[in-house]
């Protein structure tokens, strides 16, 4: 499910970013403001907002968010195909949870519906990808002890 869910969220940035100069309050400050990267999320989150899909999309738009603000720090520009998935699925994941467990944030009983079902249809997944992982390596044990039966 995270796959096509990014994948639809990268279709709504730019193929590649050019950050610009970043912006400090004093230079001995690690944190910085990457100019334009805020309003441009901003905008991408807009025609998600009161829809069925805001919960997802505000809350992955905002990992990426993330990541690119990060990048920004040791790069000038970034193809967005460049970012590491699991990267931006952790951080995605992380505020699902948050969003979740908070209680006065106003999200709906159906937003909290959405996130149960997205980790439902995420740990399905995990499953599936680790059974057959297993059943894989429980295949490879056989044949290496028959092989050593002959």
């Amino acid at each position: 499910m995270f796959t096509s869910l990014l994948r639809k969220a990268l279709n709504d940035w730019p193929k590649e970013i050019t950050f610009g100069p970043l912006y400090r309050s004093n230079f001995s400050e690690r944190r910085y403001t990457v100019k334009k990267l805020f309003p441009l999320c901003e905008k991408i989150i807009k025609p998600y907002l009161g829809t069925s899909d805001e919960i997802l999309m505000r809350n992955l738009h905002d990992a990426i968010f993330v990541a690119l603000h990060s990048l920004a720090a040791f790069s000038e520009r970034i193809n967005l195909q460049q970012l590491r998935k699991e990267a931006v699925q952790r951080e995605f994941e992380a505020r699902l949870r948050h969003c979740y467990k908070q209680k006065d944030a106003g999200w709906t009983n159906e937003d909290k519906k959405r996130i149960r079902e997205y980790f439902k249809s995420s740990t399905r997944q995990k499953n599936n990808l680790v059974s057959a992982t297993t059943s894989v390596t429980a295949q490879d044990r056989a044949l290496k002890k028959n092989k050593r039966k002959k």
